[in-house]
């Protein structure tokens, strides 16, 4: 038990060091492309999140930990193969800031990825925008009003490489241990912008540019089960910078938050998240519950890296799912509730949510998101 309390306190002294550089480091932000800040953060993957207020940062046993806590695919029972998708008809979100699919408009990609224990590796699409604005100016040299068009069109994706504790590391128990995940990152941007002046009839000025932005960052997660408690630490983006050519370089800004997840009776599970993000400068706080029931028989399997785990045979579960999110508490009348199902029989695992304000109705601004998920 002290061995344990040691190395606990250790692994706190080193993220609490990792908290404070990063923040100070914020201080020295520089903005530089035209790239909207939220266009590098993209919209949060996993339907079962999605239902549940997004949470994430300490929710067991979810495919789509990597995002919110690299740590917690540790708690992961199998491998998986995952697809994760979301229609919105939101005044906030439209599908212009999606990777949509090819003959279906407003279904835009949120996420496709392999995982398992071990880690994995995951493509998020974060955005695609186009801006086209017109405005009119009087030139004083030609006596006459210009008419200037200009556009703007650019895309952002993400790419990262989870390592977690098992990685290459066989572990037969992992509950009352502290595990720690990584996210190596890798951001591609592309950008493209240009201007045309032009009279009543001729054009007297044109410009154009073209740019390609290429970036790096790094999250670090920690996560600690004892029975009925998960609990969940992260810090996302440390040092995360875009580098562009013909602009400043963009440093995408630090964000930290906790969790905590209970459980009861192997059916219930209530967790909760609180997340800062340094570049919004804003606190959000996150809860939702769901209730599991089914028929599972378990067969040991061992897998290539990590602990021996049970593989699920001739099984089925019905997942019922609510919860709520406020991103940010200052702002009390934003909430956002959400509930989702979700069903899994044998190899195949199905999840969806909807959410919305409670203006829901009048303002039709809602937005749904479905995950497929295959195990092998």
């Amino acid at each position: 038990m002290q061995k344990r309390i040691v190395e606990l306190s250790q692994i706190f002294i080193i993220l609490l060091f990792v908290l404070v550089l990063v923040l100070f480091l914020q201080l020295f932000y520089v903005c530089g492309s035209p790239v909207a800040y939220k266009d590098f953060n993209g919209y949060p993957p996993g339907a079962r999140s999605h239902s549940m207020g997004s949470v994430g940062i300490a929710l067991l046993d979810n495919p789509f930990a990597s995002f919110y806590n690299p740590a917690a695919l540790c708690f992961l029972k199998t491998s998986y193969f995952v697809f994760d998708f979301q229609i919105s008809r939101s005044k906030t979100h439209t599908q212009e800031n999606q990777s949509t699919l090819p003959g279906l408009s407003g279904v835009g990609i949120n996420c496709i990825s392999t995982v398992n224990p071990s880690g994995g590796v995951t493509w998020r699409p974060l955005s695609r925008k186009k801006e086209e604005k017109k405005t009119l100016v009087f030139s004083v040299e030609l006596q006459e009003t210009l008419s200037i068009e200009s556009k703007l069109e650019y895309s952002t994706d993400e790419f990262y490489l989870t390592l977690t504790t098992l990685t290459g590391t066989q572990i037969d128990d992992i509950t009352e241990k502290p595990l720690l995940g990584i996210n190596l990152k890798y951001y591609r941007a592309i950008l493209a912008e240009s201007e045309v002046k032009k009279t009543k009839t001729t054009p007297v000025d044109a410009s154009s540019n073209f740019d390609t932005g290429n970036g790096f960052g790094i999250d670090l997660g920690f996560s600690y089960m004892k029975n009925p408690i998960l609990l969940g630490f992260t810090i996302n983006d440390i040092f995360s910078k875009v580098y562009w050519t013909d602009y400043d370089n963009d440093r995408i800004h630090t964000k930290t938050g906790a969790g905590i997840t209970t459980f009861f009776l192997d059916q219930w599970a209530i967790s909760t998240d609180l997340r800062y993000d340094g570049g919004l400068k804003k606190t959000g706080f996150y809860t939702g519950t769901e209730y599991r029931i089914g028929k599972i028989k378990k067969e040991e399997k061992k897998l290539l890296f990590g602990q021996p785990k049970n593989e699920d045979k001739s099984s089925w579960a019905a997942i019922f799912r609510i919860g709520a999110r406020l991103d940010n508490v200052k702002r009390k009348k934003e909430i956002i509730y959400s509930l989702g199902f979700g069903y899994s029989l044998s190899q195949f695992n199905f999840d969806i949510a909807f959410s919305g304000d409670k203006e829901l109705v009048k303002s039709k601004s809602f937005s749904s998101q479905i995950s497929i998920l295959v195990i092998y």
